[in-house]
């Protein structure tokens, strides 16, 4: 019997994912449940500011919008953290508890660079985040806006 599947060869993966792939491989189904567990708990934290509130207004980033090419999964993997993590901080924790939420370019800095303002929603909010991301676009327009190496 012939296997749908084979084995994934590391000449079809960029640097970062092939070394992401190789270090998943040596995780237990216990500790991926232990890990699956926090990112719950982390849900059902939000869970309860959502009781409170509508919506979480965070950061997009906790930098300027990268260069191109700098979150390039093709480089060494302490480079790539290290610019990942500015990027990211604000939206991994939604991405980890699965609330949905948007960005969207409210301010633009000096350089002519978005700025984004985040908003999360409690589950099944999407209907708000496009509600509120259309009065923003409406109030603040965006569409004609492009960064100044793209204009």
């Amino acid at each position: 019997m012939r296997l749908p599947w084979r084995q994934a060869r590391e000449d079809e993966f960029e640097p970062i994912n092939w070394l992401s792939q190789q270090k998943a491989q040596k995780y237990s189904a216990e500790q991926l449940y232990a890990a699956r567990s926090v990112f719950d708990q982390a849900g059902r934290i939000f869970d309860e500011v959502f009781g409170r509130y509508d919506l979480i207004l965070s950061p997009t980033t906790a930098a300027l919008p990268p260069k191109l090419g700098e979150l390039s999964l093709d480089q060494p993997f302490d480079d790539f953290a290290k610019r990942a993590v500015l990027a990211s901080p604000f939206t991994a924790m939604f991405n980890m508890s699965g609330h949905p939420a948007m960005s969207v370019p409210l301010h633009w800095s000096a350089e002519g660079l978005p700025i984004g303002a985040q908003f999360a929603a409690p589950y099944g909010g999407e209907a708000r985040l496009i509600a509120l991301a259309a009065q923003l676009e409406k109030a603040a327009p965006w569409a004609d806006r492009r960064p100044p190496a793209l204009a």
